[in-house]
């Protein structure tokens, strides 16, 4: 068995078994509008069919202002607070 069939299996247990987190960073960044609406609804539908997974999606919120399609269903949509000054000097001498 290849190791990306052995992989795809191990996926799709912790997926049935509700024991994965999805992470999508940048939602923002599909820049032509259907496809982002596009993959919101596959964001949808993998939610509807792993209802036990984890999943966690962002964008930056001038991206996500700018959509016309918003992630539904059960979603908690949620905006980190601005950095300030200090904070972003810190995060900068730590990174």
């Amino acid at each position: 068995m290849p190791e990306s069939d052995a992989l795809k299996e191990v996926i799709q247990e912790k997926l049935k078994t509700g024991q994965a987190l999805l992470l999508i960073d940048g939602l923002d960044e599909i820049t032509i509008p259907a496809a982002r609406i596009r993959f919101c609804q596959q964001i949808e539908q993998v939610d509807r069919a792993y209802p036990d997974v984890s999943l966690i999606v962002t964008s930056r919120i001038v991206g996500y202002r700018e959509m016309s399609y918003r992630i539904k269903r059960g979603f908690e949509h949620v905006t980190l607070a601005d950095l300030s000054s200090e904070d972003k000097d810190d995060f900068t001498r730590r990174w």
